[in-house]
């Protein structure tokens, strides 16, 4: 129970764009995220803007009504951060290629 109210406390904290809590978050899992866009990349350049998509996706810069958007908003403690950033890191790719894949015909 301990684990998932500090999962809960840590999200909020990164929602809300904690300067410290962000720090953390980079220290932790910068190396995972360059992986996984690494791997999933055909280019360093590639895999540089699916690293920077998906930090714009956690923090969020997209303002609604005033409001930053962050992808913690929705986080409710009960999966690992490396996992969303794994399926972040997926997601981004595959926008980022959709359109090279969609003319390979």
């Amino acid at each position: 129970m301990a684990s998932y109210k500090l999962r809960i406390s840590y999200g909020h904290r990164l929602r809300e764009g904690r300067r410290a809590a962000w720090w953390d978050f980079d220290a932790g899992y910068r190396r995972y995220i360059e992986r996984i866009a690494r791997h999933l990349a055909s280019a360093e350049t590639q895999a540089d803007e699916v690293i920077d998509l998906v930090y714009t996706e956690l923090y969020g810069t997209r303002l609604v009504e005033g409001v930053r958007q962050s992808k913690f908003t929705t986080y409710m403690g009960r999966g690992c951060c490396a996992a969303g950033c794994a399926s972040s890191c997926g997601m981004r790719w595959l926008t980022l290629t959709a359109p090279a894949r969609r003319n390979f015909h």
